[in-house]
């Protein structure tokens, strides 16, 4: 039996055209059950992180990366608020699929909403396809934000 969702996960990506309606669809689910929304967007490793012996130039750019991850969490932090409140903000690094995967199990997460343009076979082969990925791995129940969801949105505002 389910008794509603807990813990609700809107995985984004601030510089893709669908993160506002996730971001509003995973609010309006959390805030129906009462369940604590978690905004992530994971920052993929850039800088050859995890060497013993960085040389000056791998510090640099790590110290760099970090500050962009940094800047680009504030921007989420700022537009989340104006949709949700007391949402738990997130930038991790890693892969993102893992990275996901990982914090759902974490966090016990109930619910995942993520965007899908649903690409073509070809687009997948050719980029991957994170909506896919979290859709046959994720540990939880996936709502998924299609590009025609978010224009029938868009377009009764």
């Amino acid at each position: 039996m389910i008794n509603g969702f807990q813990t609700v996960v809107a995985a984004i990506d601030i510089d893709d055209e669908l993160w506002n309606v996730v971001l509003k669809t995973a609010a309006d689910v959390a805030n129906r059950y009462g369940a604590k929304l978690h905004v992530v967007d994971a920052w993929p490793v850039k800088a050859g992180i995890g060497f013993a012996y960085a040389r000056h130039a791998d510090i640099a750019e790590i110290e760099k990366d970090e500050t962009e991850r940094q800047k680009r969490l504030a921007e989420l932090e700022r537009r989340v608020t104006r949709v949700a409140v007391n949402a738990i903000v997130m930038a991790p690094v890693g892969d993102k699929t893992d990275t996901l995967e990982t914090y759902l199990e974490n966090e016990k997460a109930d619910l995942l909403i993520i965007g899908s343009h649903q690409k073509g076979p070809l687009k997948k082969l050719l980029s991957g396809s994170v909506s896919s990925e979290l859709i046959k791995h994720a540990p939880c129940a996936v709502l998924v934000v299609t590009k025609a969801f978010a224009e029938k949105q868009t377009s009764q505002t």
